[in-house]
């Protein structure tokens, strides 16, 4: 290999180097600079934006690097009025350079990312993470969130356990330990705000976590459709899997209160929040009537269901869980 193949080599080796460490440290100090996502609202949302960063310079970078080694070689090695062209079957050394870089950038994304990673998909609360714990259940239908809260006993499937479809309330700085589960099909349990997602497969038990570090009421107003800015008090919840026909009108509501407030909404008590059309409304919790054949109650037999190693499959009928036997009136 010449001196001149070799000093290029390592110029272009060098080259990639010299792009992690600035992207490293650009995405350490920059926040969202470039508005690609939503609000931050949990304080693991501001570590997940530093590593989308450092991925996005990267990227940038190297795009960058590769369109300006095109535009190089197209005027070096342009037709020239009497030079022949030289055939050649490539550069083993150039071949190195372009393979392993990018291995070396993926792996060491890999590791970069890995203590993060096993952080937010921790099946328990890690330690050192410090906060009131707020456990709740989780399950998913189609098209529909519903949660389920203990009562005064602490314990889940006992009588006064108290249930809500389509509104999550928890404290802020708390910790909300969650357990999720799907009644149908794989659904997606995804909090843009808090850049957690997790999915709920049929069958199984999902231990999750999360902690919401901003109240929901201090969200910073977004833009309708039409443009005009709206004030919202709540984060959202969506399904981030398709589920379905109507999986786009899978949402619900994400409040995050003061203790107060959640306080008198875990015994069962009206808290007010805001509607969209800059007034009040209540959201109460319903008890749970473990033995109601239908509704609510019947809705929440599915869940222990589930646990049971004798059932061979999902119900015939996942939709209507708690339908009319035959010969019951519908």
């Amino acid at each position: 290999m010449s001196p001149s193949i070799r000093t290029r080599a390592a110029r272009l080796l060098a080259l990639p180097a010299l792009l992690a460490a600035a992207s490293l440290l650009t995405a350490g100090c920059s926040g969202d600079p470039l508005h690609l996502m939503p609000e931050a609202a949990s304080h693991e949302a501001h570590q997940v934006d530093e590593l989308t960063y450092l991925i996005v310079w990267l990227t940038i970078g190297t795009f960058v690097l590769v369109q300006a080694v095109l535009l190089w070689f197209l005027w070096a090695y342009r037709a020239k009025p009497g030079v022949r062209a030289s055939h050649t079957h490539g550069n083993h050394a150039v071949e190195m350079v372009w393979t392993i870089t990018p291995a070396a950038i993926l792996v060491f994304l890999a590791v970069y990312q890995m203590g993060l990673w096993s952080k937010m998909k921790s099946t328990e609360v890690p330690q050192g993470i410090e906060g009131r714990k707020v456990p709740v259940q989780i399950m998913a239908r189609q098209f529909e969130w519903y949660f389920r809260y203990p009562g005064a006993d602490g314990q889940f499937a006992t009588a006064d356990d108290l249930v809500r479809q389509g509104d999550l309330v928890v404290p802020v700085n708390a910790v909300c330990h969650a357990e999720l589960r799907s009644l149908d099909v794989i659904h997606s349990f995804y909090l843009p705000h808090f850049r957690f997602k997790q999915d709920a497969v049929p069958g199984l038990q999902t231990k999750l976590w999360f902690r919401p570090v901003k109240l929901s009421a201090d969200r910073e107003p977004v833009k309708d459709r039409l443009g005009r800015l709206v004030k919202l008090d709540y984060w959202d919840i969506v399904c981030a899997e398709l589920c379905g026909n109507s999986h786009t009108y899978m949402a619900a509501r994400l409040y995050v209160v003061s203790d107060a407030d959640f306080d008198r909404y875990a015994k069962g008590e009206a808290i007010q929040v805001d509607d969209q059309k800059g007034g009040k409304r209540a959201i109460q919790l319903a008890k749970w009537d473990a033995g109601a054949k239908r509704g609510e109650g019947a809705f929440w037999t599915a869940w222990s269901h589930q646990d049971d190693q004798t059932v061979k499959g999902p119900p015939k009928n996942p939709k209507h869980p708690f339908a009319a036997k035959a010969g019951e009136e519908e």
